[in-house]
């Protein structure tokens, strides 16, 4: 959610979900993205936001410029640098260096999975896809993929090439817009 036009006080927006930021530096006038579990103050950069309301954890992750955390819960600020990746849950701040690029590359179209467990791309792709994924298959879950693929293709595609290497059934509801993995 963002205005028609900027006050000349600050640049605020309200961001439930994903989202890549540029913004011009102004310290008359700071930017920030404010979602339900934190609020990024930005200071000149360039940068990544999931933030799902659904999902315990949100996720910043800093290319250039610099950005300040500040969770609602809490009243530490936390000033991410360059390359750096900051997971917050339970308004606790978790960093680590952003090592693959390929984590950006659903701005190009692209959704990339690098050696993650089924469960989580289940997750990913319910998301990206507004679509609700049922498991009545436990063990798949635990296995993990790598690959990318081109969001337009849609989630069946991506399930089908998963086929591929893991064994599994599935069926989709158009109506409820479910999928159920058997």
């Amino acid at each position: 959610v963002y205005p028609i036009s900027f006050n000349s006080k600050s640049r605020t927006v309200e961001l439930e979900g994903e989202a890549y930021f540029d913004v011009k530096r102004n310290e008359n006038s700071p930017f920030v993205v404010h979602t339900s579990k934190i609020d990024v103050k930005v200071l000149g950069t360039e940068f990544n936001v999931r933030a799902y309301p659904e999902q315990s954890e949100s996720e910043v992750a800093l290319l250039r410029g610099s950005v300040e955390l500040n969770s609602p819960n809490s009243s530490a600020v936390y000033r991410m640098k360059p390359g750096e990746q900051v997971k917050i849950k339970d308004n606790h701040y978790l960093s680590s260096a952003i090592v693959d690029n390929d984590y950006f590359k659903w701005k190009e179209g692209l959704i990339c999975f690098q050696d993650e467990p089924i469960y989580k791309i289940m997750e990913k792709l319910s998301l990206y896809f507004d679509v609700k994924i049922r498991h009545q298959n436990q063990a798949f879950l635990k296995e993990r993929y790598t690959g990318k693929f081109r969001s337009k293709d849609g989630v069946e595609q991506v399930l089908k090439v998963l086929q591929m290497e893991h064994h599994f059934r599935y069926v989709k509801d158009n109506e409820q817009n479910v999928i159920t993995i058997k």
